[in-house]
C-alpha cells in the first residue's frame, strides 16, 4: 500500500513538471 501511494504520488509529480516545462517553453517566445 506504502509503495502503491508513492507510485501515485510521483507519477502526479511528473505530471506537474511536464505541464510546468511545456508552459515554459509556450511562454519563451514572448521573454
Amino acid at each position: 500500500m506504502y509503495s502503491d501511494w508513492w507510485s501515485s504520488s510521483l507519477f502526479f509529480l511528473i505530471i506537474i513538471f511536464y505541464q510546468y516545462d511545456y508552459v515554459t517553453i509556450v511562454l519563451s517566445p514572448y521573454h
